[in-house]
């Protein structure tokens, strides 16, 4: 018999708020924060599924007793809670249901549809703790910052622009540009094409 034990991060107990006192009458209604829901451990192994929706289940937690805590005892205009929670399970489980994913698992697919109905199910009741605290005469907005559809591949246009010549990297930094051999480059979501006139490497 094997026994792991996962210590969830220790937030500092202090200097969340100006002033303080204000995070300590919350944190004392709340608890610490729990704020740890990506997935990084469960990728490498070092923690399973099971771990994972435990550390969700924290997070969600604390962020329907903080939410409760803050609406029910301060004054507010506007009030907004983020979690992330539904993101991460997607990237954990939608390739196990998606038929078009390369590692779809069809003997698999039911359990991973559950358990991300579980993380939809989780945030409902966030949601559920928010309308309660704000009462019935708050408007509530519940807003995603983008959808969730099959992601199985990754290309890193600056490494194939480097293959072709259009981009040089400073010693074999892949963060760092040489620009004075460089004619185009990506950051973020575009290309920029060093234009002769405009830069001085152009």
């Amino acid at each position: 018999v094997s026994v792991q034990l996962f210590n969830t991060p220790v937030h500092e107990l202090s200097g969340h708020s100006l002033p303080d006192s204000l995070w300590q009458k919350h944190r004392r209604a709340a608890g610490p924060i729990e704020e740890q829901t990506d997935p990084s451990l469960l990728f490498s192994g070092a923690i399973d599924v099971a771990t994972h929706v435990d550390r969700c289940q924290l997070n969600t937690d604390w962020l329907c007793r903080i939410s409760q805590s803050v609406l029910r005892d301060e004054p507010w205009d506007l009030f907004m809670v983020h979690t992330h929670i539904v993101d991460w399970a997607h990237h954990v489980l939608h390739g196990a249901i998606d038929s078009r994913h390369p590692r779809c698992e069809p003997d698999r697919a039911d359990q991973a549809d559950a358990l991300l109905r579980h993380f939809y199910a989780m945030t409902d009741r966030l949601v559920a703790s928010v309308i309660d605290a704000a009462g019935d005469d708050a408007n509530i907005i519940v807003m995603g910052d983008h959808g969730q559809d099959l992601h199985h591949t990754t290309v890193r246009f600056n490494h194939w622009l480097a293959g072709t010549g259009y981009l040089a990297f400073r010693d074999a930094d892949p963060k760092a540009i040489d620009w004075t051999r460089t004619v185009a480059c990506t950051l973020g979501n575009s290309v920029y094409l060093i234009s002769a006139g405009r830069e001085a490497t152009g």
